[in-house]
C-alpha cells in the first residue's frame, strides 16, 4: 500500500521512487500559464475592438446629430423666409382690401396669401389663431410695444406667429405672434374701466 506520492508499489510489493521531472513539471505549468494569458489576451484585444466599433459608431452617431441639426436650423431659417414674405403679402392685402379701384390686383394678393398659407399648412406649419382682446400669453407672443388698452390685452398684432403642428417638433414654435400690449392706460390717460 502505497501513502507517499514519491513512491509507487510495484506487484511484488515492493516500493519503488518516483521520478519527479522539476523541469518537466515547470514546462507543463508554463505551457498552462501561457495558455490563460493568450486567453486574456484574446479577451482583452475584442474588448479593445468593441471599444473601438462603439467608439467610431458614437462619432457616426454625432455626425449625424450635426447633420440633423443644421438641417432642422437651415429649415427653420427655410420656414421663415417663407414666413416673413407671407407677412409682406398679408400687408398688401391689408392695404389693398379697403381700396376699390384695383379689384383684380387686390385678388391677385389674396389668391397669393392663401397659396402661402396652404403650402406652409402642407408643411404642417399652421398659424396661431391670435385676436385683438386675448390674453398676453409670453409662451406664444412677442410683446414688441405697450400701449393704451385693458392691461395685459393684446391691442394690435403686428405679426402672426406659426407653429409646428406634425412630426418630431410639433407644437414648438416658429415664431411667435408680434403683438402690442395694453398697460392699462387709455389714450386719454385714465386707466381701463374708469369712468371719465
Amino acid at each position: 500500500m502505497n501513502t507517499d506520492d514519491t513512491t509507487t508499489e510495484l506487484p511484488n510489493g515492493e516500493f519503488e521512487p518516483i521520478l519527479v521531472d522539476p523541469i518537466r513539471d515547470m514546462t507543463e505549468e508554463l505551457r498552462r500559464a501561457r495558455g490563460k494569458i493568450d486567453e486574456i489576451q484574446n479577451r482583452e484585444l475584442r474588448l479593445i475592438e468593441a471599444v473601438g466599433a462603439s467608439e467610431q459608431r458614437r462619432h457616426e452617431l454625432a455626425g449625424r446629430l450635426g447633420t440633423l441639426e443644421a438641417k432642422v436650423s437651415l429649415t427653420k431659417e427655410g420656414h421663415l423666409a417663407i414666413i416673413g414674405v407671407l407677412d409682406d403679402v398679408g400687408r398688401m392685402v391689408g392695404a389693398a382690401i379697403d381700396r376699390q379701384d384695383v379689384g383684380p390686383f387686390r385678388d391677385g394678393i389674396l389668391l397669393i396669401h392663401g397659396k402661402f398659407l396652404t403650402a406652409l399648412r402642407d408643411l404642417g406649419i399652421e398659424k396661431l389663431d391670435t385676436k385683438l382682446g386675448d390674453a398676453f400669453d409670453p409662451n406664444i407672443h412677442n410683446a414688441i410695444n405697450t400701449g393704451p388698452g385693458p392691461a395685459g390685452i393684446v391691442t394690435e398684432i403686428f405679426a402672426h406667429g406659426f407653429r409646428y403642428a406634425l412630426g418630431p417638433f410639433a407644437g414648438q414654435l416658429v415664431r411667435p405672434t408680434y403683438v402690442v400690449v395694453g398697460t392699462g392706460q387709455e389714450s386719454n390717460g385714465q386707466v381701463s374701466g374708469e369712468a371719465a
